[in-house]
């Protein structure tokens, strides 16, 4: 018999393997028979498997019980789990990819099955346009279809404002990690981070103490996208992260869904050549919900008389909220066009920014919060 007590000790192990991942442990359970008989054969035996050569051999079988008791003990210290692919926890949606993560580390609220996991992702320098895109997909679907899920990154720009929409919308949210969450108890004091793990869930597919490798990233945006039924672009450099993600999205059968950006943007080009290519097109949460649910009733609201009634807008709160966009503007210009003085605009304009309408930017400049 091997050295470890249970096949989940003995699957712990293996995940710390780098070289290791979901189909090379396939390849070796389905020569072996589970995870406790790999350990009881021969180097020879083991490179005899596709894809497993002598240094990855080696490593297998230098693993002993102490890697699962330090991945536990670390786990059990910082309130992570350790989910396998049989345990009830693990995502029915990511068991349907090519390659499913053997091993998950979850913090966090209990991961949610939803109707309608959405992955929203992005660049990391996103704009104030692609910000205020994410939150109004957000909310207007909130307002429609409850049952959904925001699955994203974790990462800065896009993914954390698709987070934090969600967050803000009493919508349930999971954030995917390229590295193990020992590297997140570095980023413990961030607002979002902090609120994630309290109403949402963590989740990584790396052993506990694994770092942020550039590797890690593509095999994690993978996750991101089969944990989804539809991906969202928003905001994305043709060669980026992001386009990976939708390749992955595509190749796993997902939907590909993009917001269409600015021609002068290197930002939207990536959106927009996805587009290009037969990406659905999404102006609003309505071209997401019909492409899932053909039978569900889109109220037929116009945007902005919708936003008018939520907030109980004045008629000249109506006329300067009406002149200001998603796009930064100046107070100058914004006098200029609502035809007001100056002393009342500056009143109306900060009634507007209490009630939630816009918000106001370096250099007196204003965008819209919905």
């Amino acid at each position: 018999m091997g050295k470890f007590c249970t096949e989940k000790d003995a699957l712990i192990a293996i995940n710390t393997i780098p070289a290791i991942g979901g189909i090379k442990l396939r390849r070796l359970i389905n020569v072996f028979g589970s995870c406790l008989d790999i350990f009881d054969a021969s180097p020879e035996m083991l490179t005899a498997v596709e894809g497993i050569g002598v240094e990855t051999a080696k490593d297998i079988l230098a693993l002993t019980p102490e890697i699962t008791e330090r991945e536990e003990e670390a786990c059990q210290k910082n309130s992570v789990r350790i989910i396998c692919s049989d345990d009830i926890e693990y995502p029915k949606q990511l068991k349907t990819i090519y390659d499913p993560p053997p091993v998950l580390y979850m913090a966090g609220a209990d991961y949610r099955e939803t109707a309608l996991p959405l992955a929203i992702v992005g660049t990391r320098q996103c704009t104030e346009y692609g910000d205020a895109a994410v939150r109004r997909v957000v909310q207007r679907m909130r307002a429609i279809f409850s049952d959904f899920s925001v699955i994203s990154g974790l990462a800065t720009g896009i993914d954390s404002r698709a987070h934090r929409a969600a967050l803000n919308s009493g919508i349930y949210t999971a954030g995917v990690l390229g590295f193990g969450f020992g590297q997140l108890l570095t980023m413990i004091n961030r607002p979002l981070i902090k609120e994630m793990l309290e109403k949402a869930t963590i989740i990584s597919e790396f052993p506990f103490y694994a770092e942020g490798l550039k590797q890690n990233f593509p095999q994690r945006n993978r996750v991101i996208s089969g944990l989804s039924k539809g991906v969202l672009v928003v905001e994305a450099g043709e060669k980026s992260g992001t386009m990976i993600t939708a390749d992955f999205a595509l190749e796993q059968g997902r939907e590909v869904f993009a917001i269409p950006g600015s021609i002068f943007s290197l930002k939207s080009r990536g959106a927009n050549r996805l587009i290009s290519q037969g990406a659905k097109i999404v102006q609003d949460a309505d071209d997401i919900l019909i492409e899932f649910f053909e039978d569900i009733k889109i109220p037929d609201t116009n945007a902005e008389t919708a936003v008018n009634t939520a907030l109980n807008l004045t008629e000249s709160e109506k006329t300067v909220y009406e002149k200001i966009s998603f796009e930064k503007k100046h107070v100058d210009i914004i006098a200029l066009e609502s035809n007001i003085d100056v002393i009342k605009l500056s009143s109306t304009l900060t009634m507007l920014e209490m009630k939630g309408a816009i918000r106001q930017l370096a250099g007196m400049n204003f965008v819209r919060n919905r």
